[in-house]
């Protein structure tokens, strides 16, 4: 998301939080974009939007192997922020309350077990509860879901999505397991504006989830007119790798 700035409202008003970024640009010369190939900040992310370089590796040791190096295709860019680990685990909680939906899609790439799972959360507005869990899915034999905080997880006025291990307090002493993920919030509106945000981690005891704190504004959220929030609805995507 890039917008531009009123210079007469606060950060406040302009709901400019921790973690975002302010971009101060130069006057263009004689005032001309044509002879410019990006002549704002917008354009310019919007040529850049969201991408990254993915690394699939192997945990050896004490030290991760990298086997290969992929960019993404255009059609598959995301957006990496830095990760947060949530500061308190809580309780599990095995499936998720009613009002809620999933779907999981598999796909083969190459070699490795990808993964999308839908969660379609109804009555989001009405939720009652600090955090909240979605049903189990698989990934390469592994048990996963997602985690949120609909009201941010010690943190003001944001979404916090992780992704967890599902079953980590049965697994064996020692476990340990590397996923490349993104969680998405799907714009139902125009697909375009959908916040998506992926990362890499060695899960393992002690950091058996693994997310974004601040994933996006509650104010975007929860605006129906936004996108986001359609017939109180919120639909979720989270698309795992086993590396």
């Amino acid at each position: 998301m890039c917008e531009r700035i009123d210079s007469k409202l606060s950060f406040c008003e302009c709901e400019i939080g921790d973690g975002d970024i302010i971009c101060f640009q130069k006057s263009l010369r004689n005032h001309c974009s044509e002879q410019y190939r990006f002549p704002d900040v917008p354009s310019f992310l919007e040529y850049v939007h969201n991408r990254q370089i993915i690394k699939l590796s192997i945990f050896v040791g004490s030290k991760f192997i990298t086997l290969l190096r992929l960019s993404l295709p255009e059609e598959l860019e995301v957006d990496v922020p830095s990760s947060d680990f949530p500061t308190k685990r809580h309780q599990p909680i095995e499936v998720a309350p009613a009002g809620t939906a999933s779907m999981v899609d598999v796909q083969a790439v190459d070699d490795l077990e990808a993964v999308r799972f839908t969660w379609t959360i109804n009555n989001f507005s009405r939720l009652m509860v600090k955090e909240l869990y979605s049903e189990v899915f698989n990934v390469g034999g592994y048990k996963w879901r997602i985690w949120i905080f609909p009201k941010g997880n010690n943190v003001v006025d944001c979404l916090s999505i992780y992704l967890d291990v599902a079953d980590s307090a049965r697994l064996p002493y020692g476990w340990s397991r590397c996923a490349l993920f993104s969680l998405a919030v799907l714009n139902q509106v125009q697909n375009k504006l959908t916040v998506k945000k992926a990362t890499q981690h060695q899960f393992k005891a002690g950091e058996s989830a693994w997310g974004f704190k601040s994933f996006m504004f509650l104010s975007a959220l929860n605006d129906p007119g936004r996108g986001y929030l359609v017939d109180d609805r919120v639909i979720i995507e989270a698309d795992v790798v086993m590396a």
